[in-house]
């Protein structure tokens, strides 16, 4: 489990300073809750991502009179996300892929890996980071369509070591060529965990398939979706087998 930096403790503070206002012209009031779980989860993704979304959050608020304390605060707040280049989960995520790769290398396994995020920003964001770390030019995206198909055909070649991909982008794909899956992020919905565990762990796999999660536990939404995910495992252990493999290594 990563622990957040002080300056990413400092932005959570002030981002939930700010969602304890009342009446907020931000979000409408019926959906509240699942917003701010929303904006919570995007922050444990990546503080880049989050700053991407307030910024639209800003724009929409530009039009509502009465908005201006709300949008000022927002602002603050987004640059103060924006601030932060590497986060102890981009750190922790490159020290653990590093030391995969070895492992890999170690056991005569093909050194590629497949990174799961829900958000494309933070794709990007760590399409950059890796790129700087010395696998630039060995990694492709997959968020869909026909590029997304021409990313899949050169990680299937070996053309590249990493693909980052949402869970749209890689729906259904054979990756048995691969043996190592990342969860930069986890969403939500067990099952959904379980297939993108899956586009690697099926027929044709040759080997076990490593899996390392991220999680941060101070994060409201991360340490809700994590308990939530152990409940609904020993719930469903007898449907889903040897479930508690699903949430493999956790970071």
């Amino acid at each position: 489990m990563v622990s957040p930096s002080p300056e990413e403790m400092e932005l959570s503070r002030r981002l939930s300073l700010f969602f304890h206002r009342e009446h907020l012209a931000a979000f409408p009031k019926v959906q509240e809750h699942n917003i701010r779980l929303t904006y919570w989860k995007m922050l444990a993704s990546s503080p880049r991502t989050l700053a991407d979304s307030l910024e639209k959050l800003i724009a929409r608020l530009a039009g509502i009179s009465g908005a201006e304390d709300e949008r000022w605060e927002l602002e603050a707040i987004a640059a103060q996300a924006a601030e932060i280049a590497i986060g102890t989960r981009s750190a922790g995520f490159l020290d653990a892929l590093d030391g995969a790769m070895c492992e890999l290398c170690k056991a005569g396994l093909p050194e590629k890996a497949v990174v799961f995020s829900e958000h494309r920003t933070t794709l990007e964001f760590l399409n950059a980071l890796l790129s700087e770390r010395g696998y630039g030019g060995k990694i492709v995206c997959c968020h869909g369509g026909s590029t997304g198909k021409k990313a899949l055909a050169s990680f299937a070649r070996g053309e590249a070591q990493i693909l980052l991909a949402t869970d749209g982008g890689a729906t259904g794909r054979d990756l048995s060529h691969c043996a190592l899956v990342i969860n930069y992020d986890l969403p939500w919905n067990v099952q959904k965990i379980e297939q993108r565990i899956s586009r690697c762990h099926r027929y044709g796999q040759k080997n076990d398939v490593h899996v390392i999660n991220f999680i941060d536990p101070t994060n409201r939404a991360d340490r809700r979706l994590y308990d939530s995910l152990n409940k609904k495992l020993k719930k469903f252990d007898d449907v889903f087998g040897a479930s508690e493999t699903v949430l493999g290594q956790v970071k």
